[in-house]
């Protein structure tokens, strides 16, 4: 961390611009190399535009105090010794001491701890430019002016003239030469010009550039013609120049460049990296390529396929250990075709390229298919195809007793394919035609098949069958079926007629006699149709079964019209009145008896007519239904709520009884009676309906609810205050979203729908810092605010509320003496609601001040007079002048200087730089214009 002081531009009419009078510092060495370390530390800074004179120093050490310089007899004896080692080192640059305590402009400078620094064990090494040194009068301190490795910050600030810069370095990241981070002999710190930190550790050296070269590659194995990454580090240098005794370079003078080797290295080449300073010293480092011979993969380099075989697979490893990959990395075995190995890299290997040469199949020309009759004559296999292949059958004969399959296999070497002969050995097969048939004499005889139902063809002798006369005919299987002959027996049988009656007369309706299937002489056969109708004439044939040689009869039926006595057949009475007799003729003449002879007035039941005989009449039923008196059972009773919908009056009971109301509607507004008068003929009486009309209830719920979002939300009552009870919908409150929850009364409470409207509302707020004139507030935002929001602000960890308002009037907390002006402090906010909303937030004040005045005009007009700093915590103040003499100091400052000197004295306008150190242990450096002209 670091600051540059410039006089600034403090008042709109007064500019000065003193860059040219400034310096950087640019180097620490702070760990020393010796045991007396305070004697031989070192700080490396340039002057800027304008020379400056050494007699304005002044430094404030981390550790140790400020002793002034020296320059004597001593001191020139160390720098001619330095000078000779630097000349040593093959340095251009010589160390100088200033004249006159002049820094000219643009000087290098190195500040050394003490006049006793120890030349033997702080080298300077090949110094490439003239640089001043100047020497602290320090004799005998020899603790350390800066803090080695541990934890913490430290600065280091330099008043040079005019002007003051101040760098702060890390202890904790300083390194040893191997980049570790701890502090060893030789730790440095290099600071930009913006005061960024780098950590560095070059040896017992002088903060200043070293003259180094290093490649950063090991020793390196490569195959001829490789490119290689070569990446180096150089400090100090003028050039560099990569060298090496065959290859090229892409770049020889960069220190990241490639090398190239030649396709025909064998053996080794040394790189050489040769840097050179500005004082022509040369310095180099080199790096060994060791070179490894190309291998060929000993793969064969050709093959021959038949088309179809199977291929054998490509090896990514060769016989001598060479890994890689084909292309194509599998062989078509249908193409010829070239398969070319590439070894993979770092193998110093070379391609290898296997011709892959694929011939066409030939298939041996033989039958495939053979028939043979079991136990005929086989053919021999012939081992030479029609075609010319030669080869071997398996089996070597054929069975001439059962099927199977025969392959021929050639002989090697002939790209030929194996064959399969196909042999079917058939069973004799015997016709499956019936062997016996039985005819009725002077039938019509069957017509002789020539193919049997096993499909074997030939031919019958005789050829026809004679239906007179019993006979043998003998069917022959035409040639080539593997068939044999076979024999009908016919036999011709004399015809018998069933002895049934060919007549019958029925009266429509009654039962008709079964017919039976077997005549009284024994002849079974079917009847068409199988059963007699009751109902109508027709003919019955009765057909003889098969093999009996049996003729068919017909039986003629007569059906005389049957009538129905023309009675009523229902009839329904009301419980207790006088049942009708009940009369023996019918209206339509049939006579007959009841069954029950009289009715019974108190019990349904059937009565049977039966007409006496031979009228072809036919029997009815009378269904006598007695009925109870029936009560509709509509319900007696409704209760509705004032003004909700009616129901209908249904004119047809659930129980089934219809009629009519009186009045014909129900008022939804008046409490009545309804009578219901059943229709006549129903055996029904009259019910009355008593109807109560209730006035409707709100359930009193609240309507609307405010939650902060993620508070627990309160649970929905199903009971309202006023006592109506029902289900909510959603049925609990969502604590993060906005939304209606309806409230539904269960049924017959006449009471209604109410709607709870609940809104979520996110309960956050944020701080800003702000001034009002010279008063620091901070102010909390919050993002939703409710009207009854309650503030209470504490400081840390004191359970004190300090205010409740929304802000923090954090100066004229400062200033009421409540709490001390030592920063920075922990505020805490607590904001909550009455809805249950609550959030805290701290906030880190780290002064209570806005802002450091640029100016003071210092003439009694009440503005500005003082340097105000009330509330930031200044424990010490010193001001100097332009020339960097302290002119007023004071510790616990306020409010005191108003262009005083420590003497009191007025002092002239102009710029005057401050440091001011605080409590909370920062230094704070910047200028200040006095100005007593009138605004």
């Amino acid at each position: 961390m670091k600051t540059k002081f410039l006089n600034l531009l403090l008042l709109i009419f007064f500019t000065q611009n003193t860059y040219s009078q400034c310096f950087e510092i640019e180097s620490i060495l702070v760990d020393a190399c010796g045991a007396q370390e305070g004697l031989n530390e070192m700080v490396r800074f340039k002057i800027g535009g304008a020379p400056l004179n050494t007699s304005t120093l002044n430094v404030s050490w981390p550790n140790n105090t400020w002793q002034g310089l020296i320059q004597n007899a001593t001191t020139a004896s160390k720098v001619a010794t330095l000078n000779s080692d630097i000349v040593d080192a093959g340095g251009c640059g010589i160390l100088i001491e200033p004249s006159g305590g002049i820094l000219p402009a643009n000087a290098s400078v190195i500040l050394v701890t003490s006049f006793n620094l120890d030349t033997s064990l702080n080298s300077f090494g090949a110094l490439s430019e003239d640089t001043y040194i100047i020497f602290q009068n320090n004799p005998a301190v020899t603790a350390g002016h800066f803090a080695n490795f541990g934890t913490g910050l430290r600065t280091l600030t330099i008043f040079l003239g005019p002007c003051v810069d101040v760098v702060t370095y890390d202890r904790s990241l300083l390194v040893s030469p191997t980049g570790e981070t701890t502090a060893s002999d030789g730790s440095t710190v290099l600071f930009t010009p913006g005061g960024i930190a780098t950590y560095v550790n070059y040896g017992c050296s002088a903060p200043v550039q070293p003259f180094l070269v290093e490649i950063n590659n090991p020793s390196i194995a490569a195959c001829p013609g490789d490119t290689i990454a070569l990446i180096a580090t150089a400090e100090g240098q003028q050039s560099v120049v990569w060298t090496a005794p065959s290859g090229s370079f892409s770049n020889s003078g960069a220190l990241t460049t490639s090398f190239t080797i030649p396709s025909n290295a064998t053996g080794t080449i040394l790189v050489t990296l040769t840097a050179t300073n500005s004082c022509g010293l040369e310095i180099s480092d080199t790096v060994l390529i060791t070179i490894t011979n190309n291998l060929v993969p000993n793969f064969a380099t050709t093959l021959t396929l038949c088309s179809g075989t199977t291929a054998p697979t490509l090896n990514t490893t060769s016989p001598n250990g060479i890994v890689g990959t084909w292309s194509p990395s599998s062989i078509n075995n249908t193409t010829s075709g070239n398969y070319v190995f590439t070894p993979n890299a770092n193998q110093c290997a070379s391609s290898v390229t296997l011709v892959v040469t694929v011939t066409n199949n030939i298939v041996p020309n033989f039958a495939t298919t053979l028939t043979l009759c079991n136990g005929t004559t086989a053919p021999a296999l012939n081992t030479t195809s029609p075609n010319g292949i030669v080869g071997t059958w398996s089996p070597a004969s054929i069975n001439n007793t059962t099927s199977g399959n025969y392959v021929f296999t050639p002989n090697a070497n002939q790209c030929a394919s194996t064959v399969t002969l196909v042999v079917t050995v058939t069973n004799n097969i015997v016709p499956d035609f019936t062997t016996t048939l039985t005819l009725c004499s002077g039938t019509t005889a069957p017509t002789l098949n020539t193919t049997s139902p096993n499909g074997i063809v030939g031919t019958w002798s005789p050829g026809t069958i004679s239906n007179t006369t019993s006979g043998n005919y003998i069917f022959t299987p035409n040639a080539n079926q593997c068939a044999s002959p076979i024999t009908l027996v016919v036999t011709v049988t004399s015809s018998i007629t069933p002895d049934f009656a060919t007549t019958l007369t029925l009266c429509n309706g009654t039962t008709a006699p079964t017919l039976n299937t077997t005549s009284p002489n024994g002849i079974s056969g079917t009847w068409s149709p199988p059963a007699i109708n009751n109902t109508t004439n027709g003919n019955y044939i009765f057909t003889p079964n098969a093999n009996q040689c049996a003729a068919p009869i017909t039986l003629v039926v007569t059906v005389t019209s049957t009538i129905t006595p023309d009675f009523a057949t229902t009839l329904t009475l009301c419980n207790g009145t006088t049942a009708p007799s009940l009369t023996t003729t019918s209206p339509n003449g049939i006579i007959g008896t009841w069954s029950p002879a009289t009715i019974t007035n108190n019990a349904s039941g059937n009565y049977v007519f039966t007409p006496n005989t031979n009228q072809c009449a036919l029997p009815i039923t009378l269904v006598v239904t007695v009925t109870n008196t029936i009560t509709p059972d509509f319900a007696t009773t409704l209760t509705l709520c004032s003004g909700t919908t009616a129901p209908t009056l249904n004119t047809t009971s659930p129980n089934g009884i219809v009629g009519t109301w009186s009045p014909g509607t129900i008022s939804n507004t008046t409490s009545g009676n309804y009578i219901f008068t059943p229709n006549v003929n129903q055996c029904a009486s009259p019910i009355t309906l008593v109807v109560t009309v209730t006035n409707t209830i709100t359930p009193d719920f609240a309507t609307t609810l405010t939650l902060c979002n993620g508070t627990t939300a309160p649970t929905l009552n199903t009971t309202s205050p006023n006592g109506i009870v029902g289900t909510w919908s959603p049925a609990t409150i969502n604590n993060t979203t906005s939304g209606n929850y309806i409230f539904t009364p269960n049924a017959n409470q006449c009471a209604l729908s109410v709607t709870l409207v609940v809104t979520i509302t996110n309960f956050d707020f944020t701080f800003i810092e702000k001034c009002e004139g010279r008063i620091f507030i901070i102010e909390s935002i919050l993002e939703n605010p409710l009207a009854d929001s309650n503030y209470e602000w504490t400081l840390e960890n004191n359970p004190t509320i300090i205010s409740q308002e929304s802000f923090l009037n954090v100066t004229e907390l400062i200033n009421s003496n409540n709490i001390t002006n030592t920063f920075p402090k922990t505020f805490s906010l607590k904001i909550y609601t009455s809805e249950g909303c609550e959030e805290t937030r701290q906030v880190t004040v780290f002064n209570a001040f806005c802002g450091i005045p640029k100016g003071i005009s210092p003439n009694n007009d009440g503005l500005n007079d003082s340097f105000d700093l009330t509330g930031l915590g200044v424990e010490s103040i010193s001001i100097f002048n332009r020339y960097g003499r302290q002119i007023y100091s004071k510790n616990n400052y306020l409010n005191e200087w108003y262009g005083q000197s420590d003497n009191g004295h007025e002092l002239p306008d102009g710029t005057y730089y401050y440091l001011l150190n605080k409590s909370d242990g920062k230094q704070v450096t910047g200028w200040v214009y006095i100005n007593r002209q009138a605004n």
